[in-house]
């Protein structure tokens, strides 16, 4: 993980990898610029090239350039639960890995 910045403003990177072979996935991107909040992820050019690289959410279509995300607002907060907006993108990428895990090991048997 790479972090950069002062204590207002901080951005911190990590790379997506998949599976035993760690193929990359793609770039998470945390930002701090005062009080705004963000996560932003792109598909590494290689997985979305791969002929096995797939959407590894529904929000995140398999397309290049970055999926942004804001952090809910204060007012978004007090929404209740029904009204909420869904997860922000960390929480996307982050809940997914288990289910493409399994794609990938799914991919990877039936190819043998």
């Amino acid at each position: 993980m790479k972090t950069t910045g002062s204590t207002r403003n901080i951005q911190q990177s990590v790379d997506i990898h998949l599976g035993a072979a760690g193929t990359l996935v793609g770039h998470l991107t945390f930002l701090r610029q005062g009080q705004r909040e963000l996560s932003q992820f792109a598909y590494a050019s290689t997985w979305l090239d791969s002929r096995d690289g797939f959407a590894i959410s529904p929000d995140l279509p398999l397309e290049a350039g970055y999926a942004t995300r804001r952090a809910p607002s204060q007012r978004r907060e007090r929404m209740t639960q029904r009204e909420r907006p869904s997860a922000n993108l960390t929480t996307s990428v982050l809940s997914t890995t288990s289910a493409v895990s399994a794609h990938c090991a799914c991919i990877k048997t039936a190819s043998i």
